[in-house]
């Protein structure tokens, strides 16, 4: 059973890391590159390089770069978007290392799982010693992508192998290895008759992170079905069963760090992924591009004074005539009410008034933020009438 914790999500974020294997969570919860021993950095505030740490309350404010993936704020950090790159790259890095082992193991007869078996035969007679290598040459960001559409707060997986200015791109790639290609995805993803366009999609149900939920439920799904191939073809664990549960406690792991803001890396320089014209149709996409956010630097919200009425009470008393009892429908704070009270300083009191009112307004005078008014000049027999004033102490 996994619980709403600060270790369960760090397990969680954990799995997404590693499932390629190109990286390692230490037991600090800093993040090791395998490939180069060294620990992941980025820059901070001071502009020096730090070691990104999956954050956890309590961590020290210096000396680190800290992960925050499960909010969303105006600004990109440079260290969130390394993990959103990582994570829509996921998938499409295990189908390449799938797809690059099966064509090993046809080449050289080798496979004698059954399951793998079923994989291999089906790619047989189209391949040789050269087939892993021409896969290994194309770039995962020419196989797919996942893309998020702002406007729809959608993520889907989409495939590219099928166009023709994709194979343009790689003249050298026999028409054979292609069709190898195009086999093995639609064996890892069992789906015979796969839609390129969108293999799996997901909308946003949580609000206050639409980008991170969809895709990450994208990313996922899709490494749910990979999960047993990875273990027949890579003789890997990807965690499938653990994701699946970890991704339906995404909301808990937001309110987990909804009020603690301790990501300190720059903000990143944000790209567009998906390419302008559809490359498997040649036609431009239905929905356009959204484009670069406007990088800002964060700021502090703007605190705001207390609500004004937006509607007057049933009956507000006028002055007239027949004021001389009137009394203000507000209870005067601290203050009182003058003649004999103190006067507040840089008020200039008028001559012989009856009654005054304090009424609550920041930045005014006191240091409880109430302010004075005063009553009005007008005249009725020998008597000030005082102001309206809403029952919830604002001035009409």
């Amino acid at each position: 059973m996994v619980h709403v914790d600060e270790n369960s999500m760090v397990e969680f974020i954990t799995y997404l890391i590693e499932t390629t294997g190109h990286y390692t969570v230490l037991t600090d919860r800093t993040i090791q590159n395998n490939a180069t021993k060294e620990l992941v950095t980025f820059k901070i505030a001071n502009k020096s390089n730090a070691p990104l740490r999956i954050f956890k309350e309590g961590d020290p404010v210096q000396g680190y770069a800290y992960l925050q993936p499960f909010r969303e704020y105006s600004t990109n950090s440079a260290a969130r978007k390394w993990f959103y790159d990582l994570c829509t790259d996921t998938p499409l890095i295990v189908i390449k290392d799938l797809m690059v082992k099966a064509a090993e193991l046809a080449a050289s007869k080798e496979a004698t799982d059954p399951d793998a078996l079923e994989v291999v035969n089906k790619i047989l007679d189209k391949t040789d010693k050269t087939t892993a290598d021409e896969i290994r040459k194309i770039a995962i960001s020419e196989l797919g992508s996942i893309y998020y559409n702002k406007a729809k707060k959608e993520a889907s997986f989409n495939l590219f192998h099928l166009g023709p200015s994709i194979r343009k791109a790689y003249p050298k790639i026999r028409e054979k290895t292609w069709d190898v290609i195009e086999q093995l995805i639609c064996s890892f993803l069992d789906d015979d008759n796969l839609d390129p366009e969108a293999i799996v999609s997901h909308t946003a149900t949580l609000l206050n992170i639409p980008e991170s939920e969809s895709k990450l439920q994208v990313v996922v799904a899709i490494l749910v079905k990979l999960a047993n191939y990875v273990t027949i073809f890579l003789g890997k664990d990807i965690h499938d069963k653990e994701l699946s549960r970890h991704i339906s406690l995404l909301n808990g792991y937001h309110k987990l760090q909804l009020y603690l803001n301790a990501d300190t890396s720059f903000p990143a320089q944000e790209t567009v992924v998906r390419p302008a014209v559809n490359p498997i149709l040649q036609q431009p996409y239905q929905q356009n591009m959204m484009p670069p956010p406007i990088l800002q630097q964060q700021q502090a919200p703007v605190r705001q004074g207390p609500p004004k009425a937006n509607k007057a009470p049933a009956i507000i008393p006028r002055a007239g005539a027949d004021t001389t009892d009137f009394k203000p429908n507000i209870i005067p704070p601290a203050y009182g009410v003058y003649p004999g009270m103190q006067q507040p300083p840089g008020v200039q009191l008028p001559a012989n008034p009856i009654q005054g009112g304090y009424y609550q307004q920041p930045g005014q005078f006191g240091a409880q933020g109430y302010g004075y008014q005063a009553p009005t000049t007008q005249y009725f027999g020998n008597q000030y009438a005082p102001p309206n004033i809403y029952q919830d102490n604002t001035l009409i």
